[in-house]
């Protein structure tokens, strides 16, 4: 005899559209979630239920999540790891930043409605540094299928009494009617001065999901 399952899954997080109807860009992009029955797959939405009708036998039913969380804020969309740590700094009314943080890389978005010049912002950026702490180099990125210009800003500071760390800021420029939306890349290098495996992994998969919204 073979048994039909009617299976209801309802995935309950934290809505991030405000009764209003408008964006909540403070709420955390939430984990996606997938599920297996028998081998076929089943997307699991927020807040959505679904109902697979199967007919088998003791079916083997299998739940997992994505390894990427979709960063949809700010106009621009991309995917990033699911377990590096969201922030968002919405207080001032035409400025806001999210920072999403790994244990070495982090993908900064800061969207400003108010006239600002990149260079400038790297300038104010070198002198928080310290200027003799700095130095500059060209950087290039491909996004949404159009290459990029930027500024690599590379930061020596001390760790400990005994110890340098050097960290790099990739910073693009994106302009449309809205503002200006900066994206910074940040990595703190490795023992031999190269780019961690955390960052090349999360640059790839930034690069490879990114769009303009």
């Amino acid at each position: 005899m073979r048994i039909k399952y009617g299976i209801s899954i309802m995935v309950g997080f934290l809505s991030i559209v405000l009764f209003s109807g408008e964006l909540d860009e403070s709420v955390e992009p939430p984990v996606k979630y997938n599920l297996e029955i028998d081998g076929k797959k089943y997307p699991i939405e927020q807040d959505k239920p679904i109902q697979p009708q199967i007919e088998v036998k003791n079916p083997k039913i299998v739940l997992w999540a994505e390894p990427y969380r979709l960063f949809e804020y700010g106009g621009v969309s991309f995917k990033y790891p699911r377990a590096f740590i969201f922030e968002a700094n919405l207080a001032q009314p035409k400025i806001k930043i999210w920072t999403i943080s790994g244990d070495n890389a982090s993908i900064m978005v800061e969207k400003y409605m108010v006239k600002i010049e990149v260079k400038d912002f790297i300038e104010k950026l070198i002198s928080s540094y310290g200027k003799r702490n700095c130095t500059t180099s060209s950087a290039k990125i491909k996004l949404d299928g159009k290459e990029v210009e930027g500024t690599r800003v590379w930061v020596k500071f001390k760790l400990t009494e005994s110890t340098m760390q050097t960290m790099t800021q990739e910073i693009y420029e994106i302009r449309n009617v809205t503002g200006v939306t900066l994206l910074i890349l940040q990595d703190c290098l490795d023992d031999d001065l190269k780019d961690t495996k955390e960052y090349l992994e999360m640059k790839k998969v930034f690069q490879e999901s990114f769009s303009l919204k």
